[in-house]
Order: structure tokens, then C-alpha cells, then sequence
């Protein structure tokens, strides 16, 4: 079975990088992010955690916030039992704050997606989020699909119809950053990538309205799995991968007893449209300086996928 590239950041080739990126669709770094950038996340993380068990006691819905219980497992322990449907899925209008700049705006892993896409018109393209994957709940298990797929569909993004010579286009002009605050496994529902599917071009997607999400046709997936197994991509906090906007990839189920508390956002060439109402933030520029968010207190004064205020 093929593996998926390993590379440690702290010899990092960025034209090693580029090639197995772009022959398998997606290449691990190691040791990436620094402990002080995990830390301020999870520190972030915790804050809106506690602005939520704080409702929840409020709200009758809790006798206690479990303050002392590990961030790994907090969250899944005020939302157990009958208050399991309403914890939430995923955490992004919310992430405009301070202690999160560091992450998105880390200036080696920057210097990596300029290396991939060839510019440093960098936009952090509108659509960055923070999953806490509850274990045993189905609403987190993601099906087979292509980032791809979701920019496509004016039913879930899109703004108007667009080919498929288009989307392909947009795909090449992005890179997607997946990354774990908690080790992620094949127990607590790691992602599965088919490697080199990115090289089959968009799939169609359908839409599984009793998952709320799309996936990729039956007949493409088959074919592909066929051919080339899945892999599991397990991660320890401060790895990284960067994978392809056409890579066929999906969310396993959580078994553990534990939250996998995860990352995933994108990176634009700046000079393509996003293919969604939102214009996304400016990361780096060369031509425009000044339009790229500049530090941590910017970056919180901003709304999701929002324009700059420059």
C-alpha cells in the first residue's frame, strides 16, 4: 500500500515538498507548528469552550462547567446524554481571535504555500474551521468528496454555475492545511485519503441530505477505490498536511473516548476568484502590501471570510 510522504519541517526542502505534493495530492510535514502556536489555539479554544458551557449552566442544560475536565474531553462531557444533538459541529464565524493569528498566519507555512502555488499573492481563502469531533456521533463522519465539490455547488457555495474547466482551474490555485490539537488516529476518526485521485479531475458530487453533506458519485469512488486503497492520515499536534482541492478524502467516525479537536483552512492565489460570496482575507502580497492582515489585533476585528478594512 502506498504511504503517504513524510517530511520533517526541520529539514524541510520546500522543491522536495512541491514534487510529492504534486505527484500525490497531498504530503505530511512534521513538527511544524511550534508548542507556543498550538498553545495559544487550544488556549482560544478553551475560551469559547467555557463561553459555551457557561450557557449551558445558564440555561438549566448543566449543574457544572466541568472547568477541571481536559480540554480533550470537556466539551464532549457537557454535551453528553440528551444534550449530545446540540454540541457543535464545528467552530468558524468564531475564530476571529487574537490567539488563532499565529496558526493562520504562520509565516514558514506561507513560505511553503508560496513554493506550491508560485506567488506571494497569498489570500486565506473563506472557509477556515475548527472541528471538535465528538466520539460516537455520526454528524462528524464526513463523506468521500473533493474540497472541489463544495465550491462547485451553487446549492452549498457557489454563486453562480461554473465548468468544470473552471473549477480545475481554482483547484490548482489553492492548497488545503489540515492539522490536530489532539493527536489524530484511526480510533478517534482520522481523515482517509486516496492518493493521487487528485489527478482524476472534478468528480460529480451528490447530495446526501440525510448527512448534510456531498459525496463523490458511487461509480467515480468505486473505480477508485478499486484501484488504489485508502489511506489513514494520523497526525500528532504540530504535524501538518497539505493536500490537493481535488483529492478524494472523508472523515472516519470517532470510536474513542476522546474529542478530536482539528483544524482545516485554505490557501488562494489571490489573483483567482473564490467562488463564493465571500472575498477571503489577504495573507501575503507583494503588489499590495498593506492588504494582507498584519497582525493578531487585525485579525480579530474581522469577520469570516470578510473583506480587509484597507
Amino acid at each position: 500500500m502506498t504511504s503517504i510522504v513524510r517530511l520533517d519541517a526541520r529539514a524541510l526542502d520546500k522543491d522536495e515538498l512541491k514534487q510529492h505534493f504534486n505527484a500525490q495530492g497531498c504530503v505530511i510535514v512534521e513538527k511544524f507548528f511550534p508548542q507556543s502556536v498550538l498553545e495559544s489555539a487550544c488556549n482560544e479554544l478553551e475560551a469559547l469552550v467555557d463561553l459555551k458551557a457557561e450557557q449551558l449552566l445558564e440555561d438549566g442544560h448543566v449543574n457544572e462547567t466541568y472547568k477541571d475536565v481536559p480540554f480533550e474531553k470537556r466539551i464532549y462531557r457537557l454535551y453528553a446524554g440528551k444534550n449530545q444533538h446540540a454540541a457543535p459541529k464545528l467552530f468558524r464565524a468564531e475564530l476571529h481571535r487574537e490567539g488563532l493569528y499565529p496558526l493562520f498566519f504562520h509565516q514558514p507555512l506561507l513560505d511553503c504555500v508560496e513554493h506550491l502555488l508560485g506567488t506571494c499573492e497569498l489570500r486565506l481563502y473563506p472557509n477556515y474551521t475548527v472541528r471538535p469531533k465528538l466520539p460516537r456521533d455520526a454528524r462528524h463522519e464526513v463523506l468521500w468528496h473533493q474540497d472541489a465539490g463544495y465550491t462547485q455547488s451553487t446549492a452549498w457555495h457557489a454563486p453562480r454555475e461554473v465548468s468544470n474547466d473552471e473549477i480545475e482551474q481554482i483547484a490548482r490555485s489553492m492548497v488545503n492545511v489540515w492539522t490536530p490539537l489532539v493527536p489524530a488516529t484511526t480510533e478517534n476518526g482520522c481523515m482517509q485519503f486516496v492518493i493521487g485521485s487528485h489527478k482524476l479531475g472534478i468528480q460529480r458530487h451528490v447530495d446526501k441530505g440525510d448527512k448534510n453533506y456531498l459525496e463523490i458519485d458511487d461509480a467515480a469512488l468505486e473505480s477508485a477505490l478499486a484501484k488504489t486503497a485508502p489511506v489513514n492520515v494520523e497526525l500528532k499536534p504540530g504535524d501538518v498536511v497539505l493536500f490537493h482541492q481535488l483529492l478524494f478524502h472523508c472523515g472516519t467516525a470517532n470510536e474513542s473516548d476522546h474529542v478530536r479537536w482539528s483544524v482545516d483552512f485554505r490557501y488562494q492565489n489571490a489573483d483567482f476568484p473564490t467562488l463564493r460570496q465571500e472575498p477571503g482575507h489577504m495573507a501575503r502580497s507583494a503588489k499590495k502590501p498593506a492588504s494582507a492582515v498584519a497582525n493578531a489585533r487585525q485579525w480579530a476585528e474581522l469577520e469570516l471570510g470578510g473583506p480587509n478594512p484597507r
